[in-house]
């Protein structure tokens, strides 16, 4: 090959390597950076090691510690006394016996035979009856008390119920002991008014009683008198043989008059025991009357000093006081049946809650769940569904198709520090699994609804389709196309290089 043809194919070569180089030294920053990027793309791709355990599906409830058992307790309903006026109850006051006996029988000359015989039939008018005057009944009695102003407590601002005495807030009591007490001193003037009252009705039945008795008796010798004078009648007109026309007459007259008032006295007999009767049953009508006071009065006493009705836990509810909510206090003045306090049995707390009325179906009698309380963040304790309202209730702060159900949740495990009144929520089982295999949810991608991981392998990533169980609002459990152990994706990962 000639010299100069050689020269040229050396500096040909010189150059193309010079260009080479040059296009190298440009092209091999750039190769790297673009390695480099793809190794850090695979370095920042977050993962997962899946594993075995124990996954529950849980909806969190809010609302606040009450009592499964309580008594409530509310100011007393106390008994007025009945009627207006001078009208006690539904008898009137004026009921004293204002008749006397009503028979009318024959006294003085005309029973034992000396005088006219016959000067009633001249026009005189005949003897008066034995007079009786019965005593005061409870008519007179209750007229004294109203008219004098001595009834105490009839006026309505004597009913007022003033809080005397009162339990201290969390206190424990047993059933029977007082709890609150009211001003009971009008009631008890009340009650020793009756009492004195019904005693003196008790008096007066049985003086009544005894002069009735004395009136009966003088009746029957009334009547006795009656039957001498028709005896004797009887006797004088055998004699009328020897008497002469007009005498003999008389006699037959006096015997027909003395039958005729001796049979008008015995059929009296059944009047005067009618109206005896009558007087008496008056009388114990008004001593009834009397006890039935009494028994209100009683009544109204044992009302006002309340007991416990079971052994529990006292709690004070709030009460309208002085232009504010406060609880009942010593000196509080408070309305007939106002819930003034609670008996609680502390051994058996619920938590009211409230549900969505979607997640409604999806709560079950006896489901367990997780208590907590606000007020001490660190402590759990088990409890169960107990009871679950059957309608949705709706709010005017909130449209009406959103409703909530309530639901309550007993508390399983007591301790002193579940109070009333605080709040809390509960976190409910809806459902568990396990020894399955738990992965993130976010680690879970779908293509078209079939759910796939990106495992990672020695060689890479790869796609791995899985069949999913149950799940929770983070997790869930795989039940086929992972083991645990396994590393996972949790967002795509950038393809790995060809080498």
């Amino acid at each position: 090959m000639p010299s100069g043809r050689r020269k040229y194919l050396y500096a040909s070569l010189l150059i193309l390597l010079i260009a080479g180089f040059a296009i190298y030294s440009r092209l091999t920053p750039k190769i790297t950076a673009l390695a480099s990027t793809a190794r850090e793309k695979r370095i920042d791709v977050r993962t997962q090691t899946v594993y075995t355990g124990t996954l529950e599906e849980t909806l969190r409830l809010g609302g606040s510690i009450t009592a499964e058992h309580l008594q409530l307790i509310q100011a007393p309903q106390l008994r007025g006394i009945r009627g207006t006026g001078t009208t006690v109850g539904n008898v009137s006051t004026t009921s004293t016996p204002s008749s006397s006996p009503t028979f009318t029988p024959v006294t003085g000359s005309a029973l034992n035979g000396s005088g006219n015989r016959f000067s009633d039939r001249k026009g005189e008018p005949p003897p008066p009856s034995t007079p009786y005057t019965p005593p005061s009944t409870a008519g007179s009695v209750y007229n004294s008390l109203v008219s004098t102003a001595s009834l105490r407590g009839a006026g309505a601002s004597d009913f007022n119920l003033t809080l005397l005495k009162l339990a201290e807030p969390g206190t424990h009591v047993k059933q029977g002991d007082v709890i609150a007490e009211f001003d009971r001193q009008v009631q008890l003037l009340r009650q020793d008014d009756y009492l004195d009252t019904v005693k003196q009705l008790n008096d007066n039945i049985e003086k009544m009683r005894s002069d009735l008795q004395s009136v009966r008796k003088a009746h029957d010798h009334i009547i006795f008198s009656a039957k001498s004078d028709y005896d004797k009648a009887v006797l004088d007109l055998k004699t009328a043989e020897v008497r002469s026309a007009n005498e003999a007459e008389g006699l037959k007259l006096n015997v027909e008059e003395t039958k005729a008032r001796y049979e008008q006295l015995l059929k009296e007999v059944k009047l005067l025991e009618a109206s005896q009767n009558a007087q008496l049953q008056a009388a114990q009508i008004d001593r009834d009357q009397g006890k039935m006071e009494l028994e209100r009065a009683q009544h109204n006493v044992e009302l006002m000093l309340v007991r416990a009705p079971m052994d529990g836990l006292v709690v004070l509810q709030s009460i309208y006081r002085g232009g504010d909510m406060g609880p009942a206090q010593q000196g509080d003045q408070l309305y007939s049946g106002r819930v003034f306090m609670e008996v609680i049995d502390p051994r058996s707390m619920l938590l009211s809650a409230t549900a969505n009325q979607v997640d409604g179906e999806r709560i079950r009698l006896e489901m367990k769940a997780r208590v907590h309380l606000d007020a001490y963040p660190g402590m759990e304790f088990p409890g169960h569904i107990a009871g679950i309202n059957a309608l949705s209730k709706t709010s005017y702060r909130r449209p009406n198709f959103k409703g909530d159900i309530d639901v309550r949740i007993k508390i399983d495990a007591i301790d002193d520090k579940v109070i009333p009144d605080i709040s809390g929520s509960a976190d409910v089982i809806l459902g568990s699994e396990e020894n399955q295999v738990i992965a993130p949810l976010n680690a879970i991608f779908y293509d078209e609804n079939r759910p796939f991981v990106y495992l990672q392998t020695p060689g890479g990533w790869t796609r791995r389709d899985v069949t999913l169980g149950l799940r929770n609002n983070i997790q869930t459990t795989v039940r086929s196309g992972l083991a645990a152990g396994d590393v996972i994706a949790l967002a795509p990962p950038v393809p790995a290089e060809k080498p």
